[in-house]
Order: structure tokens, then C-alpha cells, then sequence
């Protein structure tokens, strides 16, 4: 009898499954991002130093690569990335991504003959510049719109990936077996259109680009498309047409996506499309505290995302072209839904 009280009491105290609860930001800055421009569109991040760094395509010659600390977005030492040798010009950086042990690696974008993909490389937040890859013709389709990284430079682990917002775009790889002195560039055979990737530590990718009829899709490492995609989240306001960024854990069982525009929500969600927790409606990433954005006359409206597992919580940051950085915290993502939880700290 006793057992069967207890047993009775634990039931009704366990919590109903609800629906998923509303995001609460950590902190929101502008790092880099304008109001007034649409320059600021990718953003990466960096565990190992605790660094996110944001790029502006003008490339202006210095003060393009901003470093902040993801503590609370303030700015970083140094505050900036050395440019030596970088040329200037719009479009001469476009795309930034972080190895697992800090090393920087940035790109321009070569979207029209004879514009040549160049990728830049530093082994730190001090280090100077260098090219460790330059296309050696204009390569015939769009590239520098999409690009990531995982691994170390210091165990020879890491790869880079480059590809282009363009059904012609052949993703570039890169790899070192000396820690770094040189690099190995291969070509992937298989065209993959992407206006953001997303490494698994497994050497797949997810792909995605904005446009409603294509959601995210898990690729092979030689760029060939699996069966496997993750639909976008239906049940939320707003409900976003496409993802303009795209993330996911190591299980690839929980995804993080962000809208664009006027839709430049967060969504995490699971395999199926189920959502898990969003940031408010009216909450978006908005540094001017205006409640709608920026999103009056936008032109392209990019964002980007990155996650950080830390234990079994992630942090989760998010740029939105014109709007800003802001920062979330996602507490037990192992339990049930009930039990998810989004935090400031």
C-alpha cells in the first residue's frame, strides 16, 4: 500500500508535457553589426579562447574581423584581427569559422569571373594572416558564401569547408598534416548549394540556404545528399519560410536554426521538425529596442548560428544582419521536454 501511495504521489506531482518554453536571452550587443548597413552577416565562435568574432564584407583594411568576449559581448583582446596583406574592397572577407583549439580561419566571396577564393588563416587572436589557399582561376560558379570548420590544427585533425550559394558550387576542403605549415586543398565532386554549412564531427555537413521549398539536408562527406532532412518548425510564431543558418549537436538529434528578416526568431527542434523551445516573438534579436528590427528596407536579411555544449546545456549565439548579437543558454537538453529550460546567466 505504501508503494503504490508513493507511486500515486509521484504521479501527480510529475509535470504535464507542455509545449515548448519561450527562450530568455543572456545578453544582446551590437559586436560589429550596424543598423544601418547590411555588412555584418556571418559570426563564429570559439570555446577554447571563449572569442566570437564577426566579419565585415567592406573590408576596409583593418577593424573588419572583431574579436568579443562570449562572456558578455564586450570587446575582446586583442579587439581585432591583423589584416596584413588582405586586400580591400567589398566582398575581400565575407565568411569566418573557429578550429576546436582557436585558429581563425576566414574567406572572400568569388561570385563572378575572375574573382579568385582566397582563404586566410591565423593560428590565433595575434597571429598575422595567411593565405593558405587561393583558387588558382576564377573557378566558374560562386564560392565563400558557406563555411566551416572542425578539429585542431595541433593534432592535424582539422578541416575546412567552403562552398557557394550557387547550384553549380563544389564545396573546397582543406586539410594539414603538419599543424599547419601547409595545407592539402581537394575539390568534392558533388555540387552543393549552401548559404551556410554545418560540419559533424563524423566528417558529414548539413547544408541549407534560404528558400522555402529546401530545408536543411545531411550530406556525405564527398558532398553527396543523404535521405536525411530536418524539417522546418511549423508550430511557432512566427514560423520561419526557410533557415538563413543552421546547427546541430554531435548526436544529431537536436537542431538549431534561425530565421531571416522579420523572422529572425531561433527555433531548436528535434529530427522531426518538433519544437523544443524558440525565442519570443517579441524578443528577436534587436540591439535598438525598437521590438521589430531593422527589417524596414533589408536587403538580404543574413544571419548566422553557432552552438557551444557546455556540460549538458549549449550556448547558443546568433547574428542578425542589421539587428546584432545575442546570446542564449540552454539548460539539460537529455531531458524531456518538459524539463527544457532557456536561462540567462
Amino acid at each position: 500500500m505504501k508503494k503504490l501511495a508513493v507511486l500515486g504521489l509521484l504521479a501527480a506531482m510529475a509535470p504535464a508535457f507542455g509545449p515548448a518554453q519561450t527562450m530568455v536571452k543572456n545578453w544582446e550587443e551590437v559586436c560589429g553589426v550596424t543598423s544601418s548597413s547590411d555588412d555584418v552577416r556571418n559570426m563564429a565562435v570559439s570555446a577554447s579562447t571563449n572569442t566570437l568574432v564577426t566579419v565585415n564584407r567592406l573590408a576596409t583594411g583593418s577593424n573588419d574581423l572583431l574579436l568579443f568576449n562570449t562572456a558578455d559581448g564586450t570587446p575582446a583582446t586583442p579587439a581585432a584581427l591583423d589584416q596584413t596583406g588582405i586586400p580591400t574592397g567589398t566582398y575581400s572577407l565575407v565568411n569566418v569559422a573557429v578550429s576546436d583549439d582557436g585558429a581563425i580561419f576566414a574567406c572572400n566571396l568569388a561570385h563572378a569571373d575572375p574573382m579568385l577564393l582566397t582563404v586566410y588563416y591565423w593560428a590565433d587572436a595575434s597571429a598575422a594572416p595567411v593565405a593558405i589557399y587561393t583558387a588558382p582561376a576564377w573557378l566558374g560558379y560562386r564560392m565563400g558564401d558557406a563555411m566551416d570548420v572542425r578539429g585542431s590544427v595541433s593534432d592535424n585533425s582539422v578541416k575546412v569547408i567552403v562552398s557557394g550559394n550557387n547550384a553549380a558550387s563544389q564545396p573546397l576542403v582543406l586539410t594539414t598534416a603538419d599543424n599547419g605549415a601547409n595545407w592539402t586543398p581537394a575539390t568534392l565532386a558533388n555540387t552543393v548549394q549552401a548559404q551556410d554549412i554545418h560540419l559533424n564531427a563524423d566528417g558529414t555537413f548539413y547544408k541549407t540556404f534560404y528558400s522555402s521549398s529546401t530545408v536543411p539536408t545531411l550530406m556525405n562527406a564527398d558532398g553527396s545528399a543523404t535521405a536525411t532532412t530536418v524539417p522546418y518548425v511549423t508550430t511557432s510564431t512566427p514560423a520561419p519560410a526557410a533557415y538563413g543558418a543552421f546547427a546541430a549537436n554531435d548526436a544529431q538529434d537536436t537542431f538549431f536554426g534561425v530565421g531571416i528578416r522579420n523572422e529572425a526568431a531561433i527555433f531548436v527542434s528535434d529530427a522531426a521538425g518538433n519544437l523544443i523551445a524558440q525565442s519570443p516573438s517579441d524578443d528577436l534579436i534587436d540591439v535598438d529596442g525598437t521590438g521589430a528590427g531593422n527589417f524596414t528596407g533589408l536587403a538580404n536579411g543574413s544571419c548566422a548560428i553557432e552552438i557551444i555544449p557546455v556540460a549538458e546545456d549549449y550556448e547558443i549565439y546568433a547574428l542578425s544582419e542589421r539587428n546584432g548579437v545575442a546570446k542564449y543558454t540552454l539548460d539539460n537538453p537529455s531531458a524531456s521536454v518538459t524539463d527544457w529550460q532557456l536561462m540567462g546567466r
